[in-house]
């Protein structure tokens, strides 16, 4: 999975929430979008903090194809469930994006 998480103004300890977007995996010859927030900070003994995400991906299935995101007809819809914790460091383009 691959996924942005929004800057936000916030501190370890205040309850903050980021909005986050992205795409899972190519897997079986597609891909879905993600999108949501984040649970509140979670802070560290360090003072930093990371974010709890759980979420569902979108149903609509894609594929990359000829410079265009076109919807999968052949593949019925269906959506995926994830979880966990962002990294540390959020609110950063990563290289690439």
């Amino acid at each position: 999975m691959t996924f942005f998480v929004y800057a936000a103004n916030g501190i370890a300890g205040d309850g903050h929430v980021h909005r986050f977007q992205g795409t899972t995996d190519l897997d079986a010859e597609h891909f879905h979008r993600i999108t949501g927030y984040t649970g509140p900070a979670i802070p560290l003994e360090s003072g930093a903090h990371f974010h709890w995400i759980q979420a569902e991906a979108e149903e609509e299935p894609f594929q990359f194809r000829e410079g265009y995101y076109k919807t999968v007809l052949t593949i019925p819809r269906h959506s995926h469930r994830f979880a966990g914790p962002t990294g540390t460091g959020i609110g950063y383009f990563p290289e690439g994006w």
